[in-house]
C-alpha cells in the first residue's frame, strides 16, 4: 500500500461533475466496466452548532448535490457536547442535518471523550447513529469492499477511567474523614450517605471501562482477521497520530501514546488502511506509519475534528510523521472507494480543497 497526494484543487467544470454523479449514481458505468466508485462523507467533533458546523454542512450538501452523491457518513466522536446529552439530539443533529436525513443519507457513529458521561445509552440507542445498542461494531459496503470497524476509544485510552479512579481516591479520603468523626450531623449522614453512592457508580464504571476495553481488543482481532473486505477502515475519536503536540493539543498526552502502542499492532496485524479519527479540532493527514513495519504493511492515520470548532495553535507543523495539516478552516472529508484505491479529499466549509490524497493498493 501506498499513499499518493495531490494539491488543491477546485470544483471540476459543469460537465465534468453531472458525469461525476452520474457514475457514482450508478447509472453509468465506468470505461472498461469497472465499478462506480463508492462514497462517503466523514465528520469529526460535530457536536456543538457553530458558524464552522453551518458552513460544514452546507459544503456537504453541495458536493452531494453537484459532484457525487454519499449515502453514509462516519462521525468520530464528541456528537453532543458537553456531556453527550447537552441540548439534545434534535438541536446539534437532526437539525443542522435535516436535508441530508431526509435525502436519505445514514449516519455511523463512535462514542467520544464527552459522549460517555451522561450519554452512552442514549447515544449507542439512539436509531439514526446505526450503533444499535453496540459501543464498538462494524459493517460492510459495497458488496464486500470495504468493511468499517468503529471503536470506542475512551474505554480503550482509560483516559475516563482514570479520571474515575482518581475521583473515587477523593471519595474514600473524604469518607474516611467523615467516619473519624465522634457525632454525625443530620448533614454529615446525608453527606456520607451521597459519598457512598457516589462511590458505587465511580466503581460500577471502573469495572465497566475495563470490561468494555478487554472485550474490545478480543473483538477487533477476531473480526480484522475474518475479514475479506478488499479495504479495512477502522474509525475512531482518539487520534493516535495527531500532529497537535503543542500545548492544548491531545497529540502528545502519554494516554495516547499508550493507545498508539496498544492499537498500532493490531491495525498492522489486521491489515487495516486506513484509520479515521477527530479529538483533536484540526486535519492532518500522517505519513504511511509505522514507518519502519516489521510486516511490511503500513497504515494511513487522518485527523479529521474540525467540523464544529476549531483549535489551530496547538498544531506542530515540524511534527516527524506529519504530511498535510490545516488548523485554519472547519472542514469534513470525502471519501470515493474503488478496488484500487481510497481517494480523500479534506474540504474546508468555504468549499476550498484543503488536502487531496489516495491510499492505493496494487492489483489482485
Amino acid at each position: 500500500m501506498r499513499t499518493t497526494a495531490g494539491g488543491r484543487k477546485t470544483g471540476p467544470a459543469s460537465g465534468a461533475r453531472v458525469l461525476a454523479c452520474l457514475l457514482s449514481l450508478g447509472l453509468l458505468a465506468r470505461p472498461g466496466g469497472a465499478q462506480a466508485p463508492l462514497v462517503f462523507g466523514v465528520i469529526g467533533d460535530s457536536g456543538e452548532v457553530t458558524r464552522g458546523l453551518r458552513g460544514v454542512v452546507r459544503e456537504m450538501e453541495a458536493y452531494r448535490r453537484d459532484r457525487a452523491t454519499f449515502d453514509f457518513v462516519l462521525m468520530l466522536g464528541d456528537n453532543i457536547y458537553r456531556d453527550g446529552v447537552g441540548r439534545g439530539f434534535a438541536k446539534v443533529f437532526e437539525a443542522p442535518f435535516r436535508n441530508l436525513l431526509a435525502a436519505g443519507v445514514q449516519f455511523y457513529a463512535v462514542l467520544g471523550n464527552h459522549d460517555i458521561w451522561r450519554g452512552t445509552e442514549r447515544q449507542i440507542h439512539y436509531p439514526p447513529w446505526n450503533m444499535n445498542g453496540r459501543r464498538f461494531y462494524q459493517f460492510s459496503k459495497g458488496d464486500g469492499l470495504i468493511e468499517f470497524f468503529a471503536l470506542d476509544s475512551t474505554a480503550l485510552s482509560d483516559e475516563a477511567r482514570s479520571l474515575e479512579v482518581a475521583e473515587k481516591a477523593r471519595l474514600d479520603r473524604e469518607r474516611a474523614a467523615l467516619e473519624q468523626k465522634n457525632t454525625l450531623t443530620a448533614v454529615d449522614q446525608r453527606r456520607l450517605a451521597s459519598v457512598d453512592a457516589e462511590l458505587r457508580e465511580d466503581v460500577a464504571f471502573i469495572d465497566e471501562q475495563a470490561a468494555v476495553k478487554s472485550a474490545q481488543l478480543d473483538w477487533l482481532r477476531d473480526a480484522l482477521s475474518k475479514s475479506t473486505a478488499r479495504w479495512k477502515v477502522v474509525f475512531l475519536h482518539h487520534s493516535i497520530y495527531s500532529a497537535a503536540t503543542r500545548p492544548g493539543g491531545h497529540g502528545g498526552q502519554r494516554s495516547l501514546l499508550r493507545l498508539r502502542a496498544l492499537l498500532e499492532p493490531i491495525f498492522v496485524s489486521g491489515g487495516v488502511d486506513l484509520v479515521l479519527a477527530g479529538h483533536d479540532h484540526h486535519y492532518d493527514r500522517s505519513t504511511l506509519q509505522p514507518a519502519a513495519s516489521p510486516t511490511g504493511h503500513q497504515v494511513q492515520y487522518v485527523t479529521a475534528g474540525a467540523s464544529a470548532r476549531l483549535r489551530s495553535n496547538v498544531v506542530d507543523p515540524t511534527n516527524a510523521f506529519l504530511a498535510r495539516a490545516d488548523a485554519s478552516t472547519n472542514s469534513f472529508l470525502i471519501a470515493s472507494v474503488t478496488q484500487g484505491a481510497i481517494r480523500i479529499q479534506a474540504i474546508g466549509a468555504t468549499g476550498r480543497t484543503l488536502d487531496s490524497f489516495e491510499v492505493v493498493k496494487r492489483p489482485q
